[in-house]
């Protein structure tokens, strides 16, 4: 099994490290690649079981946009096989149509998803999440920070229970394509929905530390369940 992390020296913001760090706990036996800016990824040469792209600044988010650019064609034909990928922050918006910038200027995305996105650099939107991912009925915990508002077509990953917000959905899922604006790390925080998505790998054994993240996710679920918790 080969698992690509892509850019990990810029698209690693807010913690999100993390979700690396327990993919290689998980799977000590896979082949890790982890493919800086500068380098041809490895995907378009060989074949990936998972891809991973975590959170960028908006900056680097045009750099990595324009890289990946030339993959297009490479990348829509791994959605199409069912190459599992993860988008964690605002990531999966290079991925969409088009990505309007504060100053107005218009960035075609790689045109994969049914995505548009907005960059607001002075409106930074901050909230705690509680939500459902409908496919295995477990509730989701998790936090928003973000600079990079996304609306889309494309089936929702998770359907928002409690946000400071009033948006009803969360995220975008097409095929094993799972985009996120989650942060925290997600796989960490929710073990039952990272079960969920190491079982498409073929992966049905006991998490490592699952007895603990399981305890400190049913903790966070009532922490998030208050009706005192400040979404804030």
């Amino acid at each position: 099994m080969t698992i690509e992390i892509l850019f990990p020296e810029i698209c690693d913001l807010y913690g999100d490290r993390g979700n690396v760090l327990f993919l290689e706990k998980n799977f000590p036996h896979a082949h890790f690649v982890k493919t800086t800016i500068l380098e041809e990824p490895y995907f378009v040469t060989h074949d990936v079981q998972f891809l991973y792209l975590g959170p960028m600044s908006e900056y680097n988010l045009e750099k990595v946009l324009k890289k990946l650019k030339i993959y297009q064609k490479r990348l829509n034909e791994m959605i199409q096989n069912d190459t599992i990928f993860l988008a964690t922050g605002n990531a999966m918006a290079i991925f969409g149509t088009t990505i309007v910038k504060e100053n107005k200027e218009i960035l075609s995305g790689l045109n994969l998803l049914q995505i548009h996105s907005e960059i607001h650099l002075s409106k930074r939107y901050h909230s705690l999440f509680l939500g459902k991912f409908s496919e295995e009925n477990h509730l989701i915990v998790g936090y928003k920070s973000q600079n990079t508002f996304i609306e889309t077509k494309e089936t929702p990953l998770f359907e928002t229970i409690k946000e400071k917000s009033n948006t009803k959905v969360e995220g975008v899922r097409k095929r094993n394509f799972f985009g996120t604006t989650l942060l925290g790390p997600i796989l960490i925080l929710n073990p039952y929905f990272a079960k969920y998505l190491f079982s498409i790998m073929g992966y049905n054994q006991e998490l490592i530390f699952e007895k603990q993240l399981v305890n400190a996710y049913n903790e966070r679920v009532l922490e998030y369940q208050n009706q005192d918790t400040a979404y804030e």
